[in-house]
């Protein structure tokens, strides 16, 4: 799995000139996808945090992801964002809208809402690549070995 550059620049005049950017597609969604997935994976590679993923099917293109395929997306890449910045205590504005809802006459997502889902991905992905993690041991290296203590000139065994 790698990292696809995300289209974060859809624009009303994409959608004027029905250029590729103007349709969501299967390549899309998997790109979206595959890069909620590697980016999940990054977290836990270089932290340890384990961020809850949901999977969804594998859309092809005779399917159409469901509405609770984008829900469970968006709670993904929310539950990423959210843990990344309080861990790292950094600001990655959250979605405008996180859950959506099917039917006619029901809001749709539109290029601005697909611009963003992707924006806030290679956002995490930005900062998990920046990433240093730092940790503090303390205690001995070693079972049973035996402890130095120190105190101005003077060393103790214990």
């Amino acid at each position: 799995m790698s990292y696809v550059t995300p289209i974060t620049n859809r624009s009303a005049a994409d959608l004027l000139a029905k250029n590729s950017k103007a349709y969501f597609n299967v390549a899309d969604w998997a790109r979206i996808y595959g890069n909620a997935q590697y980016v999940n994976a990054e977290i836990q590679t270089k932290t340890g945090w384990v961020v809850p993923f949901i999977t969804a099917t594998t859309p092809t293109t005779s399917s159409i992801p469901a509405v609770s395929d984008f829900n469970n997306l968006l709670a993904n890449i929310e539950a990423m964002r959210q843990y990344v910045c309080a861990a790292m205590s950094i600001v990655i504005a959250p979605f405008y809208t996180l859950v959506w809802v099917a039917g006619p006459g029901n809001l749709a997502p539109s290029y601005i809402d697909v611009n963003q889902w992707e924006s806030v991905i290679d956002q995490i992905k930005t900062n998990m690549d920046n990433y240093v993690g730092v940790f503090i041991r303390s205690g001995l290296g070693i079972s049973g070995s035996s402890l130095v203590q120190s105190h101005r000139f003077r060393t103790y065994a214990v």
